[in-house]
C-alpha cells in the first residue's frame, strides 16, 4: 500500500530518468575538478570526459562506454570512469555490472561519496530499501552531504513508515529548495494523511 502511495506521488520511471541524470551530472563535475594531474600517453582525463559527456548527450552508449573504457585503461585509479560505467550499465537496466563497476570504484576509494550514493541508488532500483539505507547512513558523518543523499533518505523513511522521520527530512530540503516539487508533493501527502 506504501508502495503504491509513493508510486502515485511520481512516476517511477521518471524517477529513474531524474536520478540517472543526477548520477552523471555530479560525477563529472566532481571530476573534472580533479583532471590536472600528469598526464599518460593517450587522450587526457578532460577529454575522455568531454567525449564520454558528449557521447551520452547524443544517446551513443557504444561510443561512450569505449572512452570510458580507455579512461579506465589509461587512468585505472580514476573513480570517476568507474562510476559512470555503471552508470551505463544502470541506465540500460544492467544492475549486476552496475554493482561490480561501482564495487570497482569503491576498492579504490572505500569512501567515495558519489559511489556510494549510487549503490544506494541502484540498490533502491533493485528493491533492496534495507542495503540502500544502510549505505545512506553510513554517509550521514560526511558533510557536505552532496545533492540527492537527503531527498533519498526522506524518501525511503517514509516508504519504511517512519513518517515522522521523513516529514523532518523533506521539511529541512523545503527549507533550503524551497520550489522543489517532488518536496511539497512529498509534504502535502504526508499532511493529508495526517501522519
Amino acid at each position: 500500500m506504501i508502495v503504491a502511495y509513493l508510486l502515485s506521488l511520481v512516476s517511477l520511471e521518471w524517477l529513474l530518468k531524474k536520478i540517472a541524470l543526477l548520477m552523471l551530472s555530479v560525477s563529472i563535475f566532481l571530476s573534472a575538478q580533479g583532471c590536472s594531474s600528469v598526464q599518460k600517453e593517450g587522450p587526457s582525463k578532460r577529454a575522455l570526459m568531454e567525449e564520454y559527456s558528449r557521447e551520452i548527450r547524443s544517446n551513443h552508449l557504444d561510443s561512450a562506454r569505449s572512452a570510458l573504457l580507455e579512461g579506465t585503461r589509461l587512468y585505472p585509479s580514476e573513480t570517476v570512469f568507474w562510476n559512470d560505467l555503471a552508470y551505463l550499465d544502470f541506465r540500460e537496466g544492467h544492475y549486476s555490472s552496475s554493482e561490480k563497476m561501482l564495487n570497482r570504484g569503491l576498492r579504490i576509494d572505500p569512501e567515495n561519496q558519489d559511489l556510494l550514493l549510487n549503490k544506494a541508488r541502484l540498490y533502491l532500483a533493485e528493491g533492496n530499501s534495507v542495503d540502500a539505507k544502510k549505505l545512506l547512513f553510513r554517509m550521514l558523518p560526511h558533510h557536505p552531504w552532496i545533492h540527492g543523499y537527503r531527498l533519498l533518505l526522506a524518501i525511503e523513511e517514509v516508504k519504511d513508515g517512519n513518517n515522522e522521520a521523513g516529514r523532518i527530512l523533506f521539511e529541512d530540503l523545503r527549507d533550503h529548495h524551497p520550489g522543489d516539487l517532488l518536496i511539497k508533493r512529498y509534504l502535502e501527502k504526508l499532511q493529508k494523511t495526517g501522519k
